[in-house]
């Protein structure tokens, strides 16, 4: 993690649990969770989950770090648990309102519609913050 501050090992309150869904790379299905945020960085969040995280897009319920976006990087069983690292996406306002009202328009458990347009909509972000 880039210059990223560990919290202190102490029991989780509500403040350092995070709720977010994810569009899994695999099947482009779209998944609710909850995990406890480890870490946190300008780039990138640790958290960690009784249940694994596959990788693909992470919609954050609330901001961190001003973002709404995401990208799970790995997730890894650590000490009975499960670790995850993902990527802080800045997306603009417009960037938001779309993957916003694709996620709408889809439920829990099962294909986006549109998951075209979150990867593309995702893509384009990640290279315009990179270059």
């Amino acid at each position: 993690m880039d210059k990223g501050k560990e919290l202190p090992d102490q029991p989780k309150t509500a403040a350092s649990r995070g709720s977010f869904s994810f569009v899994t790379f695999k099947d482009t299905s779209w998944v609710d969770h909850t995990a406890d945020i480890v870490d946190l960085s300008e780039s990138s969040v640790r958290v960690e989950s009784d249940r694994p995280i596959d990788p693909g897009f992470v919609w954050f319920n609330d901001r961190v770090r001003g973002h709404k976006g995401g990208v799970v990087i790995w997730c890894r069983q650590f000490y009975g648990r499960y670790r995850a690292v993902m990527r802080l996406v800045p997306l603009t306002r417009d960037e938001e309102r779309l993957i916003q009202e694709r996620t709408v328009q889809s439920s829990p458990h099962r294909p986006h519609r549109s998951p075209e347009d979150i990867i593309a909509t995702l893509t384009k972000a990640m290279k315009r913050n990179s270059a």
